[in-house]
């Protein structure tokens, strides 16, 4: 860490930088590293273009899974999902495209970014990581050139209100989030920077009703809704149900697309790479197919093969079994890093535990064991992915109780994205664990993260 760098500042000002625990009723500080994650300019424009290209092809492969011959695919890929979500994995693409943003997690092997999941429903932390750049400006006499993502989030937004016909020279907006929302100060940070422009309220669900065809609370007629909720906790409110399921004519962003977040999801992208031919109909281009090589590591969805008439030239059952420590296994519908497994900690008492819990055993959980329950059991779906070397960050490490540590931690990054018109890359973000499953929802913190030019 830079002796010119302000600890105490940091201390004194982080309090934005806090999610809130409803559970306990109170704000829980968001642990930072103290010394930038940084990337180089032209490493990170070839991250942006394969993501660009990477999210192209997620509307060409949903509408293949659609196809009436898909149907037991289309059932695996998007296991878990219910309700409102499931209406949506049955729709076409163009029925829930058009996100004010994305997010694509990215991991490191050897010198190279990899994209390892999706998060477009409520692809949180522009504005937490633009807090962080804030804060480590101010508390440093180092100026670094950081990228202002909650701007962009905001002209994604009024991108897709134009492009759908939106009118209002000054929008009103809502922001849509639940009672107890743990990120409350992202959102009231939303609200603090956009409220220079339009009016901005925050918004839950009991507040809005549907007049005139916009969404209204109390006197307030909203032009704008940036939806921060799940779709499914919205499916016991009738109004904003129907809303949603015309996000475009209400101007609701982001639109319902728990769909493209499956895990499986990418999975299967990187399988139809690989094996293109066997995929009639799937027409990607030669750039699509090479972006995907290029950017996706190896995953592949599990399946029992002698249940399932599936093209798979490749499982991974076997490589796993006489590798583990090659590999990671995720749940397709797991979030933040609670159901990673990795390989090469499989013994680990703390990762039997999570396993002997999952599978309601009090046996040792061997590979083998783990594998059999997955294609006979186990009714959900899951993935595995090839274990990638990380990048390690040596910093100076606030944790939630303003203590001062050293670390040599496992550092992730994520690009933002925006599906309007046209699909474009924005800023980033990084996290930083002592770990190798990087998340603030496992005890990991965020690091800000800087493109330095060449």
């Amino acid at each position: 860490m830079s002796n010119t760098l302000d600890v105490n500042s940091l201390i004194q000002n982080r309090d934005p930088l806090s999610t809130w625990d409803s559970a306990n009723q109170l704000w829980k500080k968001i642990p930072i590293a103290l010394t930038p994650v940084e990337v180089s300019q032209s490493d990170w424009q070839s991250i942006q273009r394969d993501a660009e290209t990477v999210a192209s092809c997620f509307p060409i492969l949903h509408d293949w899974l659609l196809r009436p011959e898909n149907k037991d695919l289309h059932s695996k890929i998007y296991a878990g999902l219910d309700g409102i979500e499931s209406d949506a994995a049955n729709q076409p693409a163009k029925n829930n495209w058009g996100h004010a943003t994305w997010r694509f997690d990215l991991y490191w092997d050897q010198a190279d970014l990899k994209i390892i999941e999706a998060n477009c429903t409520i692809p949180a932390m522009q504005a937490y990581s633009d807090i962080l750049s804030e804060l480590w400006q101010n508390a440093s006499t180092q100026k670094l050139p950081f990228h202002n993502n909650t701007h962009d989030l905001l002209q994604n937004i009024l991108e897709l209100y134009r492009a759908s016909g939106g009118s209002a020279k000054s929008p009103k907006v809502a922001l849509l989030h639940r009672d107890q929302d743990s990120q409350i100060s992202e959102l009231n940070h939303y609200k603090k920077s956009w409220s220079k422009q339009f009016q901005v309220d925050l918004v839950m669900p009991d507040q809005l009703t549907i007049s005139d065809s916009k969404l209204t609370s109390e006197n307030t007629a909203f032009d704008i809704v940036y939806r921060h909720i799940f779709a499914w906790r919205l499916e016991k409110h009738s109004n904003l149900l129907l809303a949603l399921k015309n996000n475009k004519t209400f101007h609701i962003y982001n639109p319902i697309s728990a769909h493209f977040e499956s895990k499986a999801f990418l999975a299967f992208l990187s399988e139809a790479a690989d094996n293109i031919e066997h995929c009639h109909g799937f027409n990607l281009t030669k750039n699509q197919i090479n972006a995907v090589k290029r950017s996706v590591p190896w995953t592949r969805v599990i399946f029992n093969e002698k249940k399932h008439s599936y093209w798979s030239t490749v499982s991974g059952k076997d490589q796993f079994l006489s590798f583990p420590e090659k590999f990671v296994i995720k749940s397709s519908i797991g979030y933040g890093g609670h159901q990673v497994l990795l390989g090469e900690m499989w013994s680990d008492p703390q990762n039997q535990q999570k396993l002997q819990k999952l599978m309601g055993s009090n046996q040792t959980i061997t590979p083998h064991i783990f594998w059999d329950w997955l294609e006979n059991t186990n009714l959900d779906t899951w993935i595995i992915q090839k274990k990638l070397s990380g990048r390690r960050h040596q910093t100076q490490f606030l944790d939630a109780s303003n203590h001062l540590t050293e670390i040599n931690g496992y550092v992730d990054a994520s690009v933002f994205l925006s599906t309007g018109n046209k699909i474009k890359a924005g800023g980033g973000v990084s996290r930083i664990a002592s770990g190798p499953v990087v998340n603030i929802g496992t005890g990991g913190g965020l690091a800000p993260f800087v493109v330095r030019p060449n």
